[in-house]
């Protein structure tokens, strides 16, 4: 009689650590949740990730980037580098704007200009300068602008690079305050930037309020997201900023640029917004793994306890 129920209880610890395997297997392999999603759950798509990570890591033909850091560059310069870096398969050079005028641009795949102050980099760059990412971009380089870059970026200032075809709204009140806003992401721009809301949550520093400026030479800019809550601090009128666009994508020549006015690098949980868009901006021959260091660094080694770790720790369990 002891043997059988013996027998018995074994056959059911057997049976219970197939269904603990059976679940830790399926547990394995569903994708990790985002741990830095916070205030903005899931907030880029787990499919749009993959389809970036799916791309063959080419590490011979790295995409060069380059980012400014030279006058008019803000602190956020250093958060763009970060986030840069959990990257695989890009190089990143630090350009002062003589490097610019010295022809540097050559070297690179895109231009990344940061937050700051959009004047103090334009004036800094000259005319020669700004003459320098202009004919980068219309021979088929990239640009990312993120709010100062924005400014930059776009037709309003005799030191803009008039490669997007924007104004800036409400020009006397650019010091309108800091803080979180939502933004409303248009379809093409959920796709574009891997967003999986609709409506998302990012912080605002005194980015330009953008609308078409309706240049006969420069293509109609893509509204990828428009502003839904406002800042309107110091003076700034409300109801100027709500329905402004946020984040923009055109194309000057042959090259592509895009556009924020917010910060996603300093935003928990739409870091990655930057990847997509040096992804979009790149030179057509440039096609990196750009999520693979970051998602095998922080996912590989759970994966690893939960398809193998603990089936020996079940296995142990089974031991007399």
């Amino acid at each position: 009689m002891c043997y059988y129920l013996q027998a018995g209880c074994w056959r059911f610890r057997w049976w219970l650590c197939l269904v603990a395997l059976t679940a830790l297997r399926l547990e394995a392999q569903s994708p990790t949740p985002n741990s830095n999603s916070v205030g903005n759950p899931s907030a880029l798509s787990v499919e749009a990730q993959s389809s970036i990570g799916s791309a063959s890591s080419n590490k011979s033909n790295p995409m060069r980037i380059g980012v400014y850091v030279d006058e008019g560059a803000g602190n956020s310069v250093n958060d763009l580098l970060s986030v840069l870096s959990r990257f695989e398969g890009v190089t990143v050079t630090k350009l002062k704007a003589s490097d610019i005028r010295s022809g540097k641009l050559a070297e690179l795949d895109l231009l990344i200009q940061p937050g700051g102050s959009g004047g103090g980099q334009g004036r800094h760059l000259g005319e020669d300068g700004r003459e320098s990412i202009r004919g980068f971009v219309k021979a088929g380089g990239g640009f990312v602008g993120i709010c100062a870059g924005s400014y930059l970026a776009s037709s309003d200032y005799e030191w803009s690079l008039h490669i997007l075809d924007a104004k800036v709204i409400d020009r006397k009140h650019w010091n309108r305050g800091r803080g979180t806003v939502d933004i409303a992401m248009t379809e093409p721009g959920r796709k574009l930037l891997g967003a999986e809301s609709q409506r998302l949550s990012i912080h605002y520093a005194q980015g330009p309020l953008l609308a078409p400026a309706d240049r006969a030479d420069i293509e109609d800019y893509e509204t990828l997201a428009t502003f839904e809550t406002e800042i309107a601090k110091n003076g700034a009128p409300e109801g100027v900023m709500k329905g402004t666009t946020a984040i923009a994508k055109g194309k000057f020549g042959s090259g592509l640029v895009l556009c924020f006015s917010p910060h996603p690098e300093l935003t928990n949980g739409l870091e990655n917004m930057v990847g997509f868009a040096i992804r979009h901006v790149k030179r057509e021959n440039k096609n990196p793994d750009l999520f693979a260091h970051q998602t095998a660094s922080s996912n590989d080694s759970k994966t690893w306890q939960r398809s193998y770790a603990s089936p020996f720790l079940a296995i142990a369990w089974l031991q007399p």
